[in-house]
């Protein structure tokens, strides 16, 4: 099976493409970024530095099945943002139909869900984009998910969504909020934290795994999924991190009306799993992501205590 994933050398992309290389499928990477040249070699992955807006994807796209589309681009310029997100999207779907690809896998984000209705969230609750905490990442997020079906519903083309809240790896949990918080404990300052909030994060394998399911499964065509590994709040993670470095730090929980921190540790973003255990029979081992997550964590914490 022959594997195109876009934005592959980026933070979820390239651990999805490693372990999808490592279970034998044919993985190429098209990104504006390029990962470690031993890596490429030594699992035999093509790669090509190229935008998902040029032209030049239909060299990768006439001879792959699976298109894993992880890219995306942050910028807060409308024009960019609906430029590289959405129309080079629409480039990658209109290749896909011209040279029959299988299947269109899409890395969402649970932040289409802009505010959560009801808790745990379920895929098809309400999406108050204009409620979202990130507006125009939301509106793009969502803008992508509807093209999709339309090029499923129109151009036979299917496709599967995985809704994502906070992804991480056995080295890092990514985010600039979550790096100043850490900063904050590793100085002994005091922490706020709004009461109850928090979410449901996702290792990267395991989206690895779930999309290798997914590949050419029926039951994950035109379907949307909530994908996690574990939930905690922000209380807790950050009650481990002090207990992890040593800090005195305090904790200090405040209603969130109050809170005037980050709006990312603002919400209870637990995703409903459900329907990605029944589809697709995915359990993520919970005990095990948890282990992991806080051996990113205490390693995180040892960088930064050395800077």
């Amino acid at each position: 099976m022959r594997i195109l994933v876009v934005g592959g050398a980026g933070f979820i992309g390239l651990d999805v493409s490693l372990y999808l290389a490592k279970r034998g499928f044919q993985v190429s990477i098209i990104d504006i970024n390029r990962p470690s040249e031993n890596i490429l070699d030594k699992y035999n992955i093509r790669f090509e530095q190229i935008d998902m807006t040029s032209e030049n994807v239909i060299e990768f796209i006439r001879n792959t099945d699976v298109i894993i589309h992880s890219a995306w681009d942050f910028s807060e310029d409308v024009k960019k943002s609906f430029t590289v997100n959405v129309l080079g999207t629409i480039n990658l779907l209109e290749k896909a139909v011209n040279f029959n690809v299988k299947q269109f896998i899409f890395l969402s984000s649970a932040v289409v869900y802009g505010k959560p209705v009801n808790i745990p969230i379920k895929e098809n609750d309400p999406l108050l984009v204009e409620e979202s905490r990130a507006l125009l990442h939301a509106i793009t997020k969502l803008a992508v998910e509807k093209t999709l079906y339309y090029y499923y519903k129109e151009k036979n083309l299917p496709y599967t969504i995985f809704r994502i809240w906070w992804a991480y790896n056995d080295t890092r949990a990514p985010g600039r909020s979550f790096r100043e918080v850490i900063k904050k404990i590793l100085n002994n300052e005091m922490i706020e934290v709004p009461k109850d909030a928090g979410g449901s994060a996702v290792h990267n394998e395991d989206i690895a795994r779930v999309i290798e399911y997914s590949i050419d499964n029926k039951e994950a065509f035109g379907e949307i999924f909530n994908i996690a590994s574990f939930s905690f709040t922000w209380e807790e993670v950050f009650q481990e991190c002090i207990k992890i470095s040593g800090s005195t730090s305090k904790i200090v929980l405040v209603d969130e009306k109050e809170f005037k921190g980050s709006p990312f540790f603002m919400g209870r973003w637990f995703l409903d799993t459900r329907k990605i255990k029944e589809r697709l029979k995915f359990k993520s081992d919970e005990e095990n992501a948890k282990a992991r997550f806080y051996g990113a964590v205490q390693k995180m914490l040892k960088e930064f205590s050395y800077r």
